[in-house]
């Protein structure tokens, strides 16, 4: 019965998604690239909820599908594009089957610059579209820890403060808030900047804050 309730709770988001979509897509022009929510089954009480910042793409046709359903198993566990690589390097594939992910702005674009170049207003709109739509996510999957990916991307949501430091002195995870929610933030995963070294140690502070709780100070 929960799974069922979740399942018609996350539908009826893709369909308020598409509907908002559909009403100004014509808008949009150029950057008219399509809207993907999430990156897998939507887990009760997962043990991460990963929220990145925006999906890319080139053409909305090429994604029709993740319009209105999700993939069968957590992407970030079964993909070979270079975030899911490295997560799956970092967390390995077991554990990642059990998040969920989704992102901060469900409308897809080539990059931040195609993003800008939309009318700041209809900008607004999608972005608060968006945020409303992520917080139901969050208050229905109740997730055990948000995690967000780019410290850029916490801070649309809340100021942030240094979490887990790293060589030199580099902060690699931030705290913060995303709506009334505790969440944590990491240096963008995607990157091949990150030393494997701290790559472990975000990958061992994440899992140490699944099984005991949000963390709330810095960590050398």
């Amino acid at each position: 019965m929960e799974e069922a309730r979740i399942v018609t709770a996350c539908n009826q988001i893709y369909a308020e998604t598409n509907h908002i979509y559909s009403q100004y897509r014509q808008q949009l022009g150029t950057n008219d690239l399509g809207f993907k929510i999430l990156y897998g089954p939507p887990h009760l009480n997962a043990p991460v909820l990963f929220i990145g910042d925006q999906p890319g793409g080139t053409a909305a046709e090429d994604f029709k599908s993740e319009r209105y359903e999700w993939f069968p198993k957590c992407e970030y566990a079964t993909e070979s594009w270079p975030l899911a690589r490295n997560m799956q390097n970092m967390f390995g594939p077991t554990f990642l089957l059990g998040c969920v992910g989704v992102n901060a702005n469900f409308f897809r674009a080539q990059n931040s610059s195609s993003w800008n170049s939309v009318p700041r207003s209809l900008r607004d709109t999608l972005e608060r579209f968006c945020s409303e739509q992520l917080f139901k996510l969050i208050s229905l999957l109740n997730p055990i820890q948000i995690v967000v990916i780019g410290f850029s991307t916490l801070d649309k949501f809340c100021s942030s403060q240094p979490l887990l430091y790293g060589a030199k002195d580099r902060v690699l995870m931030r705290a913060g808030k995303v709506g009334q929610r505790p969440a944590v933030s990491t240096l963008h995963l995607s990157g091949a900047h990150i030393a494997t070294d701290d790559r472990r140690k975000i990958a061992k502070a994440i899992r140490d804050i699944v099984g005991h709780g949000t963390a709330s100070g810095p960590t050398a």
